[in-house]
Formats: C-alpha cells, sequence, structure tokens
C-alpha cells in the first residue's frame, strides 16, 4: 500500500530483493547500507555472485547462506574503503572557520639528530683536550685554524716532519678515543 512502511527482517537478499522496494543493511544496529535492492546489489558487484551460484547448478537454496555471507562481507568492504578516504598530507585541513594549511616539515635537524651530534661534538672534545700538550697543539693549529705545516713549525719552533709526525700521532689517538667512547664506526 501506499504511504505505509512494512518491516521485514531477513538475511536473504533474494527474499529481500523480491518483497521490497527500498533495503536497509544493518550491522550490529548500525545502518551500513540503504538503497533499492537492485542498488546494493549493484553497488557491491554481488550480481556476479549469484550468477556464479547459479551456474555452479546447485540450488539457490543451498547456496543462499554462503551467497549472502560473501555479499555482506564484500558491502562491509566496500563501505569502509568509502569511508577511508585517502587523504593528502599537503591538503588543507578543514575547521570550523575555513581551511588552514598544514605547517610544512622543520628543514631542522630533528631532536635526535641534534642531541646525537652534541655527542660526537661533545666526545670529540674530551678526545682532543685528553692529548698531551706538544699533540694537541699541532692539532688544533692544522685542523680546526687550518695553519700549514711550515707556519706550525715556525709557531712551534719545530720541523715540518715534526708536525706531521705530531699530528699524524694525534689523529690517530682521537680516533683510538671516539672508537671507546662511541664504538666502532
Amino acid at each position: 500500500r501506499e504511504g505505509h512502511t512494512i518491516l521485514l527482517t531477513t538475511h536473504y537478499m533474494e527474499e529481500a530483493e523480491r518483497l521490497c522496494e527500498r533495503v536497509a543493511i544493518m550491522d550490529r544496529g548500525n545502518s551500513i547500507a540503504m538503497g533499492t535492492p537492485r542498488e546494493l546489489i549493484a553497488s557491491i558487484g554481488a550480481e556476479h555472485m549469484v550468477e556464479f551460484y547459479k551456474l555452479l547448478g546447485g540450488g539457490l537454496r543451498d547456496a543462499g547462506w554462503q551467497r549472502e555471507n560473501l555479499s555482506k562481507n564484500r558491502l562491509k568492504r566496500v563501505i569502509i574503503r568509502q569511508k577511508r578516504e585517502p587523504v593528502s598530507l599537503d591538503a588543507p585541513i578543514r575547521t570550523d572557520d575555513g581551511e588552514v594549511m598544514p605547517d610544512p616539515p622543520s628543514k631542522e635537524p630533528s631532536v635526535l639528530d641534534r642531541m646525537e651530534r652534541q655527542d660526537v661534538k661533545r666526545a670529540v672534545q674530551d678526545c682532543i683536550q685528553a692529548l698531551e700538550p706538544d699533540f694537541r697543539e699541532v692539532l688544533v693549529l692544522r685542523d680546526m685554524q687550518d695553519f700549514s705545516y711550515d707556519e706550525i713549525g715556525g709557531m712551534l719552533k719545530v720541523a715540518a716532519g715534526t708536525v706531521k709526525s705530531r699530528l699524524f700521532r694525534a689523529r690517530e689517538s682521537v680516533k683510538e678515543c671516539l672508537k671507546k667512547a662511541m664504538g666502532s664506526f
């Protein structure tokens, strides 16, 4: 009758298709889909499942519960997929006040990177401080202040060969100290 609603509960889409103009599919008390039986079947591709069972030669009654479970599961997946729209991380964020652009990632090093650099810097400084003064002087003048071998030799009143020898031994000592302090790298 026109203007009247009859509530029919069924687990069989075939039955709903024959008897109903509109169908609501419920899951745990929530309506997860609504439409005509044809619309719902088309939206989940269930018409192919129904035809598949018909082609098997078995009666629909025997395969009905399997078809219904497949259809319901397929419908749930389609609905879940529709709710999980892909979202770009660069897209504007919608708020009650309009749209806000997301903050771009910082170009600064991460906190972890900064802490790691501080640890390395502290370890290098400690290792340099642990050198004997003659070796520390040569290392600082050459590697930190960028003086030439001859300039360092002139300042310390030693031969350039002695500067090179002290520099080599200072670098080796710092390398060994860092291995102990930070592990092999």
